[in-house]
């Protein structure tokens, strides 16, 4: 049996001490001066050193046996076929963490309006459209609006534009409202507040399932936008085909030459383009950007493949081509 070892020349700490007193390990544990007494300096470095590596083993114990649980938990119950398993707290959780994290996750910004949050994230300057220029998009194609109400006009912004950035796809917003103005006489920019353009047709199924899953979230409304394929369940998400840039008629016309504002010989169109006329009576420049006039009424040029043909702007898909699959009208 260990006898007490005393130290005359290095009493106890008394701040030691005194901390002995007020606590201990437990109710069946040596108090420390006792230990300290009794092993002296070295053994009670050695006891030291040896429970922290018990902690340290304790530790690393309970961390492989927590991404054991964790492993278990994504894999999940062994399913049965025909049977509903509900998913685990731990399950839902991580899904929802990588789902806002795939739809671009969320901004706090301080902005109090619209144009002091685009201002934040550098959007280009305009007194009606401001734009986010990301990859580049065909000169004609399928394009989406998602529209908003005046009043939440911020929040969807500061919902789906983070997700536009994410994915570097161009788009431009309405700063004007003019598009929440349902009582004006001209309703064909109604609800247009965001514009966003596709990559490539291919990308169009892919993005517009991420931005019906991101409204679903944001649980808002909007207006709806005229003569334009609702997309999804939200009634927010809308989609038309037909141009997405400026024809222009020097890249067009055999010399090159711009004409003053006005109509446009079509035999001066290089022969690569087929100029499909349909119910148009002539061709026409405004600006140097070819349209197609039928009574007075200009329609925009559009080029599908090697054709140039007219852009109403009064159907979601005036050339009647192909639907892309995949998309829930």
């Amino acid at each position: 049996m260990f006898k007490a070892k005393t130290n005359s020349n290095k009493p106890p700490s008394s701040t030691l001490e005194s901390k002995v007193k007020e606590s201990s390990l437990n109710s069946h544990s040596i108090p420390i001066v006792q230990l300290q007494n009794t092993l002296g300096n070295q053994g009670m470095a050695r006891l030291i050193k040896s429970q922290s590596m018990h902690h340290q083993n304790v530790v690393q114990r309970q961390k492989v046996y927590l991404e054991k649980d964790v492993e278990k938990e994504l894999e999940g119950p062994e399913l049965i076929v025909g049977s509903y398993h509900e998913p685990s707290f731990l399950q839902e959780f991580i899904k929802n963490e990588e789902e806002d994290e795939e739809l671009g996750g969320y901004e706090y910004s301080l902005a109090e309006n619209l144009n002091e949050y685009l201002d934040e994230y550098g959007y280009g300057k305009g007194a009606q459209f401001r734009n986010w220029d990301g990859k580049s998009h065909p000169k004609t194609g399928w394009k989406f609006h998602v529209s908003a109400n005046l009043e939440n006009e911020l929040e969807v912004a500061e919902g789906i534009l983070p997700l536009l950035r994410k994915y570097e796809v161009t788009h431009k917003v309405d700063v004007s409202k003019n598009w929440g103005d349902t009582e004006k006489e001209n309703k064909s920019q109604i609800g247009k507040f965001i514009t966003i353009y596709p990559s490539d047709d291919e990308n169009t199924t892919l993005l517009a399932d991420l931005i019906n899953r991101k409204l679903i979230k944001m649980g808002l409304s909007g207006l709806e936008v005229p003569n334009e394929y609702s997309v999804g369940n939200t009634n927010m998400l809308y989609m038309r085909h037909g141009q997405l840039s400026a024809i222009y008629y020097a890249a067009c016309a055999k010399d090159g030459v711009i004409p003053n504002d006005g109509k446009v010989n079509v035999s001066n169109i290089k022969d690569d383009y087929d100029v499909i006329m349909g119910n148009y009576d002539n061709l026409y420049s405004h600006k140097g950007i070819l349209h197609f006039m039928k009574g007075g009424k200009p329609a925009p040029a559009m080029l599908l493949g090697n054709k140039l043909i007219a852009d109403p702007r009064e159907g979601a898909n005036p050339a009647n081509v192909e639907l892309p699959k995949g998309l829930i009208f």
